[in-house]
């Protein structure tokens, strides 16, 4: 009973430092031309105190989320985990998202 807990704990602290990139193409007769091609990088449940402040792993995984060329970045959550302090020592490797439309990254 305690080996499925122990797996999922260990996975979810380690699974954020290997980026899951799952693609998916979106077709809709209501979705404006001008989005045809559009591409959204997701991000969602970083929680950066598990990089337990190694910036160069931060580094890492912004450079795997670039290297999607989206066009837009969006969290959606779960970037912290407790505090908003938790984001102080990352905001410079964070700042590092671009995204194609020339638009800031935002948190939702």
């Amino acid at each position: 009973a305690l080996i499925v807990p122990t797996f999922l704990l260990v996975y979810g602290v380690v699974a954020r430092h290997f980026p899951k990139v799952e693609r998916v193409e979106i077709a809709s007769k209501n979705l404006p031309k001008e989005f045809d091609g559009y591409r959204l990088v997701h991000i969602s449940d970083l929680h950066v105190c598990s990089f337990n402040h190694n910036l160069k792993k931060m580094e890492k995984v912004v450079k795997k989320i670039n290297s999607q060329e989206g066009d837009i970045i969006l969290f959606t959550g779960d970037l912290v985990s407790n505090s908003p302090n938790e984001l102080n020592e990352y905001q410079d490797v964070l700042s590092g998202l671009k995204g194609a439309d020339g638009r800031r990254s935002f948190a939702i």
